[in-house]
Formats: structure tokens, C-alpha cells, sequence
């Protein structure tokens, strides 16, 4: 028992009981309106509710797992919500209740349905030169996939423009283990139902590699980006240099081949880097158009835009009937059907063991690794060679004999076509 000071006494007890707690404070919902309308739900609105709350704070859970284990690829999670209080004691909606819930929800479907709808009526717009290409060429840039240059060609544009919806899928590794796989452009099975690259022309090749530099363009947001300057020094090497149209089957080859190594190591662009790669490629085209003409495997002219080659080493791909890898003999095992860089014996048709292989450009001596002469072994005496036989001998690729060459058939048999 306590006395005040100016009045009566007053019991302790009874006073602490009769005291109101402080109002907590509300650590989501500041408005009331907002909360009136949270307190004035149904119950089974609220339990719904309850449940979508649980899930997301659920996900907020994994994102925080994912932070803790990776604080800088993934960001931390906000708070959880909290769940809205449902008391016992709130009576349950009648049986009929949920019926009405059930057709206010088909008909809030419905609405929303034509709300969706009218979103979706796009309006027209007006078509300017330069304009970003397909959300695909956006997704393989991105995942860093090769895109062959193929795919931007007019018609192929306008197949992609207009088969959005359907064009064939790939999924790629994730880049953080556990992630979502992206997806992709099949390239390949696409390039297999419209144009493979290797099978442009150079008119193909020329509209496609502008459209394609027009990509760079608008990706990278300005046409003197370091980027689109890249790809403009390296399509404009390939279209400017001395009888591209009589070496397009070369300029092809080591244009597919540069694009696909800066894929997997990006590398400056260097005139006198790219003009090694490039008379590397017309050499060896060269030497095969030699060889089909000898062994009797197709023409003997010049290649044309007829035809183009697939990768550096590897024949041009001819029209017509007039042979083909079946006709060409092979300059290590005396055997039809492949030409030396793709040979896959392990000795002649007579189980004898050959003389030389392949190693990397050349055709080398399987004992010493000199290397061989190609033109000569091809066409002997009257190939044209400029280099010192120190670098590329001068001996039969087939018994390594110096006085006679591969194709004049001294050591072994021509094999029937």
C-alpha cells in the first residue's frame, strides 16, 4: 500500500494489473485501411493468402542460403512477411460460400483473360534500317554460343522473324551449378533445315556478314563501338583482299574458322595475322582442286560461287555429279574416298605400313618427320613450288622414294574408282 501525495492511498497490484499495454508497432502494413481490409478477409481468404506468404518466404529462404554460400553471384534476401493472425474463433464460411468464391474467381479469370488479350494487340510501328534483330541472336551473343553467319542472311532472317514461336531449342550447362539451364538456338538443326554457312555464296556471305555487323551495332548501342570496329576490320579484310572472288572458297574457310576461335579465346584483330591464315587456306585449296584434277575426282577450274569449302584443309563442296570424295585418292594410304588430312588408315590396302601421316598442315615422314611436298607428290616435275625442299621434301609420300612422286603410281596401284 503506496499514499499519494494529495490523495488516497492506492494498492500496487491491482494498479499494474489495470494498466493497457503499449500498441505494437506495425512492422508491415502502416495503413489502416489496408489492415481493416486484411482483418475484414474471409477466413479460408486468409489461409490463402497465408500459404502464397509461405512460399515466397520460402524462396527467400533459398536466396539467403544461395548469398551466405555465394555473396557475390547472388544478392541477400529482403525479411519475411509476416502471416496474417487468424483467431479460432472466426467462423467458417457456409458450404455455399465457396461456390460464390469460386465463380467471383472464374469470372475475375475471365476479365482478366481479356485484359491479357487487349495487352497483347500490339500497335504497328514503323520499321527503320539498323533496328535490333531477334531475342535469339541476343541469347546466344549473351551465353557466348557461336552463331553461324548463315543465320543472317535475308531469308533466314525472315524464317527466325517469323517461326519465333517454334524454332528448336537447346538447353546449355549452367553457368553456377544449380541454376536454370538456359536455353537457346539450335543452331545446327536449323542450319540443317535452311543454310549451312559452308554452303553460302559469296553473295550470301556478303549480305549476311553486313547484317551481321548491323547486330554488333545495335547490341553493343553505337556503330563505333570497340566491337562493331572489330567485326568491320574483320569482314572488310575478307571482302577487299586480291581475287576474293576467285579465293572465296579460302576466305570462306578462314572466316568460319577465326569466328569460331575468337568464340572460345577473343583475340585482337591483326591484318598480318589474318593474311598467314587466309594463304594458309589458299594453299591447301589449291592443292586439293590439284588433287581432284589428277586422281579424277571433279574439275579442274577455279572454284566459283557454286561452291565453298567447310574448314581450312577440308575439299570444296562441289555441284553436280562429277565426283566427289569417293574419286579422290588419298595421298598417304593409296585409298579412295577421303583426302589425306582425314586419313584414318593405319597402313596400305596390302596391310603394309605406311610411310608418312598427316601432322597439322603438312604431310610429314612417319620415322624422320620431314616434311613432304604436297604439289609435288600431286602433279611431280611440273608443280610449280616455291619453297626450299629443306622445308618440304621432294620423296614419294608413299615409299619415300626420290625419284618418282606419289600419283605416278611407280609404287603402288591406282585404286579402282
Amino acid at each position: 500500500m503506496t499514499q499519494i501525495e494529495g490523495g488516497p492511498p492506492r494498492n500496487d497490484q491491482n494498479s499494474q494489473q489495470n494498466q493497457q499495454p503499449p500498441p505494437r508497432e506495425r512492422k508491415t502494413h502502416t495503413s489502416d485501411a489496408v489492415t481493416d481490409a486484411l482483418k475484414n478477409l474471409p477466413r479460408v481468404n486468409k489461409l490463402r493468402k497465408n500459404t502464397e506468404i509461405k512460399g515466397r518466404n520460402a524462396e527467400r529462404a533459398l536466396q539467403r542460403a544461395k548469398h551466405q554460400d555465394r555473396p557475390l553471384l547472388h544478392r541477400d534476401a529482403s525479411d519475411d512477411e509476416p502471416v496474417i493472425t487468424v483467431s479460432d474463433d472466426e467462423e467458417e464460411q457456409s458450404p455455399t460460400s465457396y461456390l460464390h468464391e469460386a465463380k467471383r474467381g472464374r469470372e475475375d479469370d475471365e476479365q482478366s483473360g481479356e485484359r491479357k488479350a487487349a495487352k497483347r494487340i500490339r500497335e504497328e510501328i514503323i520499321l527503320q534500317p539498323g533496328m535490333s534483330l531477334p531475342v535469339v541472336f541476343h541469347d546466344l551473343r549473351r551465353h557466348e554460343v557461336y552463331t553461324p553467319l548463315s543465320l543472317f542472311t535475308c531469308p533466314n532472317l525472315e524464317a527466325i522473324n517469323s517461326n519465333a514461336a517454334t524454332l528448336p531449342l537447346i538447353k546449355l550447362n549452367a553457368p553456377v551449378p544449380g541454376d536454370k539451364q538456359p536455353r537457346v538456338l539450335d543452331t545446327s538443326t536449323f542450319e540443317l533445315k535452311y543454310l549451312k554457312e559452308t554452303d553460302m555464296d559469296r553473295r550470301q556471305w556478303i549480305e549476311a556478314s553486313r547484317n551481321y555487323v548491323s547486330f554488333i551495332e545495335a547490341a553493343s548501342g553505337s556503330d563505333t563501338s570497340p566491337e562493331s570496329a572489330r567485326w568491320n576490320s574483320h569482314f572488310g579484310f575478307f571482302q577487299f583482299v586480291e581475287e576474293a572472288e576467285t579465293n572465296y572458297c579460302a576466305i570462306l574457310a578462314t572466316d568460319i574458322a577465326l569466328r569460331k576461335k575468337y568464340i572460345s579465346l577473343p583475340f585482337v584483330f591483326d591484318t598480318g595475322f589474318y593474311a598467314r591464315e587466309l594463304d594458309k587456306a589458299i594453299i591447301d585449296m589449291k592443292l586439293n582442286l590439284m588433287e581432284r584434277k589428277v586422281t579424277g575426282g571433279g574439275p579442274s577450274g577455279a572454284p566459283s560461287d557454286t561452291y565453298s569449302g567447310g574448314s581450312r584443309g577440308a575439299p570444296p563442296f562441289p555441284t553436280g555429279s562429277g565426283g566427289g570424295a569417293q574419286a579422290t585418292v588419298c595421298l598417304i594410304c593409296a585409298k579412295r574416298g577421303h583426302y589425306w588430312n582425314h586419313c584414318p588408315s593405319n597402313s596400305f590396302a596390302d596391310n603394309t605400313p605406311l610411310f608418312s601421316g598427316p601432322k597439322g598442315n603438312n604431310i610429314s615422314a612417319s620415322q624422320s618427320g620431314q616434311a613432304l611436298c604436297r604439289a609435288w607428290n600431286a602433279k611431280g616435275p611440273t608443280a610449280s613450288c616455291t619453297h626450299d625442299q629443306a622445308q618440304r621434301a621432294h620423296l614419294c609420300s608413299f615409299c619415300g622414294s626420290w625419284d618418282h612422286h606419289t600419283f605416278s603410281w611407280s609404287c603402288r596401284r591406282n585404286p579402282p574408282v
